[in-house]
């Protein structure tokens, strides 16, 4: 790739697929630690933070909805980041409310649909890439629930303050008035783009999943696609095996 010069990189970084460069199967060897084979990303901040605010990809906005490793980040992008957590609260409980008359939401079940939103039209998942069990581990793993909470407390405590809902965090459930008026409140959580194409009156759930499937879909499928010219081929064949067997063994 370096042949093409920078120009050309940076244009087919920042400007296909979801503007991040991975590199897969890299082998470091940290000070004092035996070696390790690691994946790593590159993004532009400006192109970070467009994504957690607005939800242009769901690429690495769904990847930073759930517990991750400590970020460095400056001001901009963790401003970026609460946005996020706070879009990504309401639409984990527009898709559990959906057009039913339920009320009470259990958090696992809330973690559960806020860790499938970028899991949901990824092209990995279709196609069999990716362990279908990915996101129950993601949520029920030793100590992910107590890591859920701690990100989404301050989000659910504002909804409770709202008035849309209750929270109890010694039961670990949110009862909410599951209303018109709750769904205008959650709805206006979302990103202005995705709230514009929604109505609290006439929610439909089918349109939300929709709305959110076709983004994941789209920027997953031109990510693999640029993964194989960023990563080469063989390196890209080897990491895409490596997830298949993943997804059979589940």
């Amino acid at each position: 790739m370096h042949f093409l010069g920078p120009t050309t990189i940076t244009a087919l970084q920042r400007d296909f697929g979801a503007s991040c460069w991975f590199n897969p199967l890299v082998s470091i060897t940290p000070k004092n630690h035996q070696p390790r084979t690691i994946k790593y990303g590159v993004v532009h901040e400006d192109d970070l933070v467009l994504d957690l605010k607005t939800w242009s990809s769901l690429y690495l906005a769904g990847r930073m909805m759930k517990p991750i490793g400590g970020v460095r980040e400056s001001d901009r992008v963790r401003e970026a980041m609460n946005c996020n957590f706070r879009s990504a609260t309401a639409a984990g409980l527009l898709l559990l409310l959906g057009d039913t008359n339920r009320s009470k939401i259990d958090f696992d079940e809330l973690f559960g649909s806020i860790a499938n939103i970028s899991y949901a039209g990824d092209v990995r998942m279709k196609v069999g890439g990716e362990d279908p069990n990915k996101v129950n581990k993601l949520v029920t793993s030793e100590g992910q629930r107590e890591r859920f909470v701690e990100i989404y407390r301050p989000w659910l405590i504002e909804l409770e303050k709202r008035g849309v809902g209750a929270v109890d965090f010694e039961e670990g459930a949110i009862r909410l008035e599951n209303s018109d008026g709750c769904r205008e409140e959650l709805i206006r959580w979302l990103p202005e783009g995705i709230a514009k194409k929604l109505k609290s009156e006439k929610f439909e759930l089918n349109l939300f999943e929709s709305l959110l499937g076709e983004i994941v879909f789209s920027s997953s499928l031109k990510q693999s696609c640029k993964g194989v010219l960023t990563a080469g081929v063989m390196r890209s064949a080897v990491y895409a095996g490596a997830k298949f067997r993943k997804g059979l063994e589940g």
